[in-house]
């Protein structure tokens, strides 16, 4: 669902070879093309077999979603496609991936946000970075803010574990 698909037509061609078939399918996207043009939306709402939609939304803030996601849809337009795909049966997981210490979450606030929405599970997943990116200065001064949020990795960084147990557990407690 790539912006280029406007004129190529791809994702186009494959959903339509895919719903003939009748193929079920799991669907990945910050859903661009879902979001600005009914024709995308219309042929996940038309598939002739079950879908399992997948949105990835890493913050409520839409400041912080711009820097982030520059040319994602804002959050809140992803929360409301939730809304539409629920009302036709198809069920939304939301991706927050990755998790991003320094992103200033209130993982209540999200978990509330996004059953409103009607999804039907949030998955978190942690930030890695790895060679060059882990070594950048912009990362090497997130880590040093955020001592206690990142561990080794190999070569690079991840958010920790007990970082991610207690947005986790935020989240499922306030779902």
């Amino acid at each position: 669902f790539q912006e280029e698909d406007r004129k190529l037509r791809v994702t186009e061609s494959a959903m339509k070879y895919f719903s003939s078939l009748k193929v079920p399918l799991v669907i990945n996207t910050k859903a661009n093309l879902i979001i600005s043009d009914d024709r995308y939306f219309n042929l996940i709402a038309s598939h002739k077999a079950p879908i399992i939609f997948n949105v990835t939304i890493i913050t409520l803030d839409k400041s912080i979603a711009k820097k982030m996601e520059p040319f994602a849809p804002p959050p809140q337009d992803r929360l409301d496609l939730i809304g539409r795909l629920r009302e036709i049966g198809i069920p939304t997981v939301v991706y927050m991936a990755p998790v991003i210490p320094q992103a200033g979450y209130d993982f209540k606030e999200f978990a509330g946000a996004v059953v409103k929405s009607g999804a039907a599970s949030i998955h978190v997943r942690p930030l890695y970075t790895t060679g060059w990116m882990s070594k950048s200065k912009y990362w090497q001064d997130v880590y040093s803010k955020n001592k206690t949020s990142f561990v080794r990795n190999g070569a690079g960084w991840m958010t920790s574990n007990e970082y991610m147990i207690d947005a986790a557990h935020e989240i499922r407690d306030e779902a």
